[in-house]
């Protein structure tokens, strides 16, 4: 219960910071048609619960770019 309750909380920080991200972009005429799809498919991945935790990505991170986390 707890897992899926941190998911949707994860889901939704991301969805708003998405959001936002949209909000401070001119128009969304002005993003390419690739850039579209991606965020497109980065939202239905999100609710479709096929992401990884904060935790994990920041660890996966650090393992592969130690050097910038010293």
């Amino acid at each position: 219960m707890i897992i899926k309750s941190s998911k949707m909380k994860l889901t939704k920080n991301v969805n708003h910071l998405i959001q936002e991200i949209a909000d401070k972009t001119p128009s969304k005429e002005n993003l390419s048609e690739l850039l579209k799809q991606k965020i497109d498919e980065a939202i239905y991945s999100l609710d479709n619960n096929e992401g990884i935790s904060n935790d994990l990505a920041m660890e996966e991170t650090k393992n592969r770019y130690l050097k910038y986390f010293n």
